[in-house]
């Protein structure tokens, strides 16, 4: 099977590392093409053989035009038409489907879907399309799309299959599309070890959006954790987000409870992990996190707000524990509790790693050798 996985990169950022992983586990068994439109960046070990970028860049003219064109859509509809502004893309991304005799396409996050899927099926009928949505259906159906709600509502419903990361994202996206699924995303680890939880560290390992990851939350988090005990953050993103989040720090943290240590991989993010014995999500809205799963692998006893993403990999708080979502005053009760219970922390280690199976790429990746074949056959 030849299988094109159409995404905005392969570079920085969840939805891009996993759809790389899981690219690289099907070409085991499939011919895989990474076909990129947005980003050249190659951090995920793609085959550079096999990642084409297809962007076609656009000058400054045209730039101006295409701002003018959806401000007077907007204006006229209250809603804009990506693919009437991104022509030329698509007009690349079928050369490559031809000339790759590609069988079936995933698209790859709400934009390829949005872009893409209704003129893939128009225009090559007999490829097989797969959308894949790793947001929540609460953020790609508000803020995300708000300018082209009909458009993203028109992709999702031209496509053969639909994969999204959870049980609640699934039943809205059942009143859309019958051919919807969940797959969870795998996360790829080798083995290594689980912590002990003697060291008082609370991590939190995160993309550096303030606004989504609810990085605003932290100080005041932090002040309420017991004495001894602090916060721990490691993460990435664009030199103005880290500037951003710096500057917040300065301004409202206490350097004794919450220390910022930058992006961390490899032995450096497993010692991250390693050296804590709790680990908390305070992100307002989450489709599946991929930190998340990964701490639990570290036997790590997890708090966590309560958006979907949480719900759906701690199972409503059978595997770990949930806190309203912005609820700071609760979210350091419940850090202070486990602090305060050897017992309970060990119990929670144990859930951790139950619940941790379920995401391992085998597992994973036979759910999508499954579709595929389905599809296909």
């Amino acid at each position: 099977m030849r299988i094109a996985i159409v995404s905005p990169g392969f570079g920085y950022g969840g939805s891009y590392i996993v759809a790389s992983n899981v690219g690289k586990e099907l070409q085991k068994n499939n011919e895989v093409f990474y076909l990129a439109y947005k980003y050249q960046a190659n951090f995920s070990g793609v085959p550079d053989d096999r990642l084409h970028y297809f962007g076609r860049n656009i000058g400054p003219l045209r730039q101006n035009l295409n701002r003018v064109g959806k401000a007077f859509e907007l204006l006229m509809h209250h809603e804009f038409t990506p693919v009437k502004y991104s022509q030329r893309d698509l007009q690349a991304l079928l050369s490559e489907i031809d000339q790759n005799k590609i069988d079936v396409v995933i698209l790859n996050t709400f934009l390829s879907v949005t872009l893409f899927a209704q003129q893939l099926k128009k225009l090559r009928p007999n490829v097989k399309v797969v959308g894949w949505l790793h947001e929540a259906t609460s953020y790609s159906f508000g803020d995300l799309t708000k300018n082209y709600r009909q458009s993203f509502i028109g992709g999702l419903k031209a496509l053969d299959r639909l994969v999204c990361l959870t049980e609640i994202d699934l039943k809205k996206m059942l009143t859309i599309n019958p051919h919807s699924q969940v797959i969870y995303n795998p996360v790829v680890l080798t083995e290594h070890e689980v912590s002990s939880l003697s060291e008082p560290i609370v991590s939190f390992t995160t993309r550096l959006n303030i606004q989504i990851k609810g990085l605003d939350y932290l100080m005041e988090i932090a002040n309420q954790i017991k004495e001894g005990w602090s916060i721990r953050v490691a993460g990435q993103g664009r030199p103005e987000q880290v500037d951003d989040f710096k500057r917040l720090l300065e301004a409202n943290g206490d350097p004794d409870k919450i220390n910022f240590v930058g992006e961390l991989v490899g032995d450096d993010l497993a010692n991250h992990y390693l050296n804590s014995s709790i680990f908390i999500s305070t992100s307002r809205t989450e489709a599946l996190p991929l930190v998340l799963i990964e701490a639990m692998s570290f036997g790590l006893p997890i708090i966590s707000f309560d958006h979907n993403g949480a719900k759906e990999i701690l199972a409503n708080g059978k595997f770990g524990k949930l806190v309203p979502i912005g609820d700071v005053n609760e979210m350091a009760t419940a850090i202070n509790e486990l602090i305060s219970s050897p017992e309970e922390m060990k119990k929670l280690q144990q859930l951790s790693l139950q619940r941790y199976a379920d995401f391992k790429m085998p597992v994973v990746i036979k759910k999508w050798q499954d579709l595929l074949d389905d599809l296909i056959n």
